[in-house]
């Protein structure tokens, strides 16, 4: 059942009524942090030619040897995405996609291991669970039981095994007396 009100039962409340009920909000200020300017330079592999006029194709013998140079280029990024890779094999499968991302002129300033962790980025928390995976079987398969005796190797005696008259003599020969 709903409580039905008319609009002459509906009392407005008097300006001196309005001032109690209002909650006044301090507002305290809190101090600045002081912000210090660090001079940080972007990361860059090698610094770029500019071509002042665009248009201007030069003759036949200076575009052969801007192709050459653009190989030249192709191949220093070849050795060096290959260097990172040694590094870094979990980023293997991303080779070529990282070739073709320091091709482009808009990534051909941006260093390899940035370039490798941007086109990895989906793929990242695979990765990470696979180190994990990888460092838990590791740990399993050098954990010792926690025994405090040993497990004798081959060639080695196994002491805890012996007679005594057995272990008199090893004792024997490892103090130079003979019995």
């Amino acid at each position: 059942m709903q409580d039905e009100t008319t609009p002459d039962e509906i009392q407005e409340e008097t300006p001196e009524e309005t001032e109690e009920t209002d909650v006044v909000e301090e507002v305290t200020e809190e101090p600045e942090e002081e912000q210090v300017e660090v001079d940080i330079e972007p990361e860059v592999r090698r610094t770029t030619t500019v071509v002042e006029d665009p248009d201007d194709f030069g003759d036949p013998i200076e575009r052969k040897l801007d192709t050459q140079g653009s190989e030249v280029s192709q191949l220093a990024n070849k050795v060096e995405v290959s260097e990172f890779l040694v590094d870094k094999p979990e980023y293997r499968k991303y080779k070529n996609s990282i070739l073709r991302h320091m091709e482009h002129e808009a990534y051909s300033n941006i260093p390899v291991h940035n370039i490798a962790s941007m086109v990895s980025a989906k793929d990242m928390q695979k990765l990470g669970a696979e180190k994990e995976r990888m460092t838990a079987k590791t740990v399993a398969d050098t954990k010792s039981s926690g025994s405090t005796t040993r497990t004798p190797e081959k060639g080695e005696t196994d002491w805890s095994s012996m007679s005594k008259e057995e272990f008199e003599k090893h004792k024997s020969e490892v103090m130079y007396r003979r019995t």
